[in-house]
C-alpha cells in the first residue's frame, strides 16, 4: 500500500497524558510531614490538616485544631480566607484570617493574632466551609451521572503571599485508602490518583449545605481525562498572577514546557519573570530551537542571556541565530528527536513498541523509514500503521516519494513548502539521502513573531 503524498492536516499535536490534575505532580500524601513544593509554593491535601494544632507564633501556645475553612471562589479556582479552629472545653469556634497563618503543615499550623477575643464570632452568612460543604460530596458530570466522591481536596500556598488556593478535588479510590488510613494498602496495590482541577468544577450552587447538595463537573469525565496543553494554556491565561503561578507551578516539566508554548507572549514573559533560571532554562531546553527562540523572544535581553547560559551550547548557538537572524539556515530550525526504523521491521512490532520508540520525540506522527545504508528510504504516517498488516514491513507499506529540504535551503522555502503541501513535518536530506533532521509544522508556521518575516 503506497501513496504519493503523506496524509496531514498541517499541524502537530500532543498529548500530556497527565490525568485530568492541573496539580497532579506535587501531592502530598499523608504521613509525608510537610506536604510537597513546588517552583509555585507548597501544596497539601485537606485531610492532612483536618484536626492538626494550631499554634499561636508569639507565644508558642496550642489554641485549638484545624477544624475548617471557608473558601470563596473567584476566577478559575478559589481560595481560603479564614481558618476555623476548634477549641476544647465549649469555648466558641475562632476566626483566623488566611492571611494571619505564618507557616502550615501536616504537624501544626502556625499563626500570628493579637487579641483572642477578635476571633470568637460567628461565620458570616453564606460563608462556605470547605470540609463541612465540599468534602464527601458526591460529583456529578453534565449527563447527571454520578461520577464518584470528593475524597480529598488539594490546597497550595503561595509563600510571597500567603495566599492558599483550591486547585484540585479528588475522586479515586487512594484518595478513600488516604482517609482510611490505610494508604500503605493504596501503594501495595498500585492504586493512582485521580485529580481533577478544580476549573472543570461548576460553581458552588447557593443551596449548597453541608448535608445537601452535589458538585457538578464543566464537562463529561471522560473529556477532562487528558488535558491538552491548549486548554490548559487558556486556562492560565484567565488567572490573575497568584492564581496563574500557583497553577503554573503544579505542573511537571512536560506539561509546564508543552503549556508554555502555548501561551500568549505578554504572559508567557510574566510566567517566566517567576521562574528562577534553571527551572526556566529546563523547560525551553525540552523545547524544539524555533519554540525555544519564540518564547525567549519576549524577554529582555538581560534576562534571555541568563537563560541561554544555562542550555546546552548546540541548543544555545541555533535559538541565538534564530533570534538574531544570522542565517537563515534551515538546520538551525530542525529537530534530532524523530522516529527512524530499518525498512525490515514489522508493522506489528512498530505498533507493540511504539511507546518506547515515540518516548521523548518531537516528531511522532510520522515513521521515518531507512535502509540498510542508513539512507531515508521512505516514511509512513503513524494511521497507516493501524490499517496494515502487522506481519507486513515498514518497507512495504512506507511512502517511498518523499518531500524533503536540503541542507542549504532557508527557512522561508520550508514555508513556502508547508503552504504547499500541509505536511505536519518535512526531513532535510544531504546528497547521499542521509537524514540530517526534520522540520515541524509548528516550528515555522506556528511561530509568534515569525521569523519568516
Amino acid at each position: 500500500m503506497k501513496t504519493n503524498k503523506l496524509a496531514g492536516s498541517g499541524g502537530s499535536t500532543s498529548s500530556i497524558g497527565a490525568g485530568a490534575s492541573i496539580g497532579a505532580g506535587s501531592t502530598g500524601g499523608a504521613g509525608t510531614g510537610g506536604g510537597s513544593t513546588s517552583s509555585g509554593g507548597r501544596s497539601f491535601l485537606l485531610s492532612e490538616l483536618l484536626k492538626v494544632k494550631v499554634v499561636d507564633a508569639a507565644t508558642g501556645k496550642k489554641l485549638g485544631a484545624f477544624k475548617d475553612c471557608v473558601i470563596v471562589e473567584f476566577a478559575a479556582i478559589p481560595h481560603m480566607t479564614t481558618l476555623v479552629v476548634k477549641r476544647s472545653f465549649g469555648r466558641p469556634d475562632l476566626l483566623i484570617g488566611a492571611e494571619l497563618i505564618e507557616a502550615i503543615g501536616p504537624r501544626r499550623v502556625t499563626v500570628r493574632i493579637d487579641e483572642l477575643a477578635k476571633h470568637e464570632k460567628p461565620l458570616p452568612e453564606g460563608s462556605v466551609l470547605l470540609k463541612d460543604f465540599v468534602l464527601d460530596k458526591k460529583v456529578i458530570d453534565l449527563e447527571d451521572r454520578e461520577v464518584s466522591v470528593v475524597f480529598d481536596v488539594k490546597l497550595l500556598r503561595i509563600e510571597a503571599t500567603r495566599k492558599i488556593y483550591l486547585t484540585d478535588v479528588e475522586f479515586g479510590r487512594r484518595g478513600l485508602y488516604r482517609r482510611l488510613r490505610l494508604g500503605w494498602l493504596a501503594d501495595l496495590l498500585g492504586v493512582e490518583e485521580d485529580f481533577v482541577s478544580w476549573s472543570y468544577v461548576q460553581p458552588l450552587p447557593q443551596s449548597l449545605g453541608s448535608f445537601s447538595g452535589d458538585l457538578k463537573l464543566k464537562a463529561l469525565k471522560e473529556q477532562i481525562e487528558d488535558m491538552p496543553p491548549v486548554d490548559l494554556a487558556d486556562i492560565i491565561e484567565d488567572l490573575d498572577g497568584p492564581q496563574r503561578d500557583a497553577v503554573f507551578g503544579q505542573l511537571d516539566s512536560e506539561e509546564a514546557s508543552d503549556t508554555l508554548e502555548e501561551i500568549e507572549p505578554n504572559v508567557q514573559r510574566q510566567i517566566i519573570a517567576t521562574l528562577d533560571d534553571r527551572r526556566a532554562a529546563h523547560l525551553i531546553g525540552q523545547m524544539t530551537p524555533p519554540q525555544a527562540a519564540d518564547i525567549l523572544a519576549v524577554l529582555a535581553w538581560d534576562e534571555k542571556k541568563d537563560i541561554l547560559a544555562l542550555l546546552d551550547e548546540g541548543d544555545r548557538e541555533k535559538i541565538t541565530a534564530i533570534m538574531d537572524r544570522q542565517e537563515e539556515s534551515i538546520l538551525d530550525y530542525a529537530t534530532d528527536r524523530y522516529i527512524m526504523l530499518g525498512s525490515d521491521t514489522k508493522i506489528g512490532w512498530v505498533e507493540d513498541h511504539y511507546d518506547t520508540v515515540a518516548r521523548d520525540k518531537d516528531v511522532t506522527m510520522y515513521v521515518y523509514v531507512a535502509d540498510g545504508e542508513g539512507r531515508l528510504a521512505g516514511v509512513v504516517d503513524v494511521r497507516e500503521l493501524l490499517i496494515a498488516d502487522n506481519e507486513a514491513t515498514l518497507g512495504e507499506v512506507m511512502t517511498d516519494v518523499v518531500v524533503a529540504l536540503e541542507p542549504g535551503q532557508t527557512l522561508r522555502d520550508a514555508y513556502e513548502l508547508f503552504q504547499r503541501y500541509g505536511f505536519r513535518a518535512v526531513p532535510i536530506l544531504d546528497k547521499e539521502r542521509k537524514n540530517l533532521g526534520v522540520i515541524v509544522y509548528k516550528d515555522v508556521m506556528g511561530l509568534k513573531h515569525r521569523f519568516v518575516a
